[in-house]
């Protein structure tokens, strides 16, 4: 007997041996015994969730001698020929390979016909948002008056690109993108079902990488089975996909919180080897490091099924909630780099590393002084413009944006924390309590530590305690970092009115009806 591949061999026949759609399998069932069949429906998902899966159930179901049903008998004339996919009145097309107008109207000429054998005659159309926008207008006559005898099972990874006339001509059905703990109780009944032997840990990493897709869980799968002789082991899934866990993902956390820089680049190494992309390894990392982040802030959401709750609970005590937000950021844009680096494995290095040169120090905050500040003569609290002197009455030097912003330099806050003071506008100092507004995207990475770390360096220069108040506002700001880019764009622009007024490029210009390439003008320094 010719062999058949996991994916089509395990491909369900009925409502019953769907995974994880449930919702959609109510309204259907629901829809049949009622007896309220719409003559357009819209399946909707990402690849292998079960969308021309679903679309071949229902035309059994339209069409099995004991139909309509919910319940196709899957031995009759009928169902027969439209699993094996060569039943005169249940045609699938792919819209991708099919765009032409023409096309689409020779097929739509059969649609007055009745059906040679069956009840309904069935259109199944795969990733029809493909149609191109004169084949819609003509599918879309049909859609509006369509005959008795006509169905039409439409499928898309894209129900966005259909026109909204072909949309409220049908009736949408989302499927779901399965949760790896679905996947991997699937796999585990394939699998008894088969007869092969596996490790219970072996297949939530396989479940993972399927990204939701049932069809790609069973192709890993039978790559594994292939792969391991029958016996499936984590380290095996590990070998042959190139997978990396949570566990060697939690040991370059664990790394990068004690700031080990030798074991961070030795466990990356380590996880190259495997044939792990650097891209997987972020993936894995941005992963864990979400988990983190959940469990530092709201722990009851962290979903146990699809992590190691003890290396969660150890990284969140380990990380504060700064680093693992930073950390995202910073493995965020490495990631999308990767294509940049002269190697995958250098573009993996080097985004560690940043993440290790970019941790901000930790400092604890001294009690403030309990000493009364001497009287000081007006000439000295003047400040300069490059770096200010400590002065005694400090709430008196802040009193305007512009002391602010040039006290900023003399505070030697680096990292995250100088970038947000960089894009906060100053507004004002009352009772040693400075304020500062910022967008309401940056306001929350203001969290404890980050106020504690600019209130020492305020109280470690001045020589006085102040406390921080951040406010929120969607409003344009004026910042240090906006003022710096209207002094460079003024630069620029100074540079550029010299050079034209310059009567030699003048003259250039004139004789040999030149240009300047405004792009190629930059200012040395």
């Amino acid at each position: 007997m010719t062999y058949q591949v996991l994916a089509r061999k395990w491909r369900p026949r009925q409502f019953d041996d769907l995974v994880g759609q449930s919702h959609i399998v109510q309204v259907l069932r629901q829809a049949f015994t009622l007896n309220r069949l719409h003559h357009a429906y819209l399946f909707t998902g990402t690849r292998g969730v079960g969308k021309t899966t679903l679309a071949r159930i229902i035309a059994k179901c339209f069409n099995c001698e004991q139909g309509p049903t919910a319940n196709p008998c899957g031995v009759c004339e009928h169902c027969v020929a439209i699993e094996q996919g060569n039943h005169v009145d249940c045609l699938e097309i792919d819209a991708a390979s099919r765009t032409k107008v023409e096309e689409t109207r020779e097929l739509l000429d059969n649609v007055l016909y009745a059906p040679t054998s069956a009840r309904f005659k069935v259109y199944i159309i795969d990733e029809v948002h493909m149609l191109s926008a004169h084949s819609f207008n003509a599918l879309l006559k049909t859609l509006e008056e369509p005959p008795a005898h006509v169905k039409f099972l439409f499928a898309t990874t894209d129900p966005q690109k259909l026109p909204v006339t072909i949309l409220s001509r049908c009736l949408q059905l989302p499927l779901k993108n399965l949760t790896p703990a679905q996947i991997e109780g699937h796999l585990a009944h394939v699998l008894r079902e088969e007869k092969i032997t596996f490790d219970e840990t072996a297949l939530l990493p396989i479940a993972k990488h399927a990204e939701g897709s049932v069809r790609d869980a069973l192709s890993l799968l039978e790559q594994v089975i292939n792969f391991a002789a029958g016996n499936i082991t984590a380290d095996a899934v590990k070998q042959c996909l190139g997978l990396t866990d949570d566990a060697s993902v939690g040991e370059l956390l664990t790394a990068l919180s004690a700031g080990d820089s030798e074991e961070l680049i030795n466990h990356a190494r380590a996880i190259l080897e495997y044939g792990v992309s650097g891209k997987q390894v972020l993936s894995a990392m941005l992963t864990l490091l979400h988990h983190v982040a959940l469990y530092q802030q709201v722990p009851s959401a962290v979903d146990e099924s699809q992590v190691n709750l003890e290396l969660v609970t150890n990284l969140a005590t380990a990380l504060s909630a700064e680093d693992t937000q930073l950390y995202y950021q910073i493995g965020l844009h490495g990631r999308r780099d990767l294509a940049l680096a002269p190697t995958d494995a250098i573009g993996l290095e080097m985004t560690l590393l940043r993440m290790l040169a970019f941790k901000p120090q930790r400092v604890s905050t001294p009690p403030p002084s309990s000493a009364t500040p001497k009287q000081v003569s007006s000439s000295e609290t003047k400040t300069t413009v490059t770096k200010p002197q400590p002065v005694a009455h400090a709430k008196d030097t802040l009193c305007s944006s512009t002391m602010w912003y040039d006290c900023l330099d003399a505070l030697e806050l680096h990292g995250l924390t100088r970038h947000l003071l960089n894009h906060c506008q100053w507004r004002g100092c009352e009772r040693y309590i400075i304020t500062l507004s910022t967008s309401n995207v940056l306001a929350p990475f203001f969290t404890h530590d980050q106020r504690e770390r600019i209130e020492h360096a305020l109280l470690h220069y001045f020589k006085q305690p102040f406390k921080l108040q951040i406010e929120e506002t969607t409003d344009s700001l004026d910042t240090p970092a906006e003022r710096e880019v209207a002094r460079l764009q003024k630069e620029s622009d100074d540079l550029h009115t010299k050079i034209q007024s310059d009567p030699r490029l003048k003259e250039l210009i004139e004789q040999f009806d030149a240009i300047i390439l405004s792009e190629t003008i930059e200012t040395v320094h």
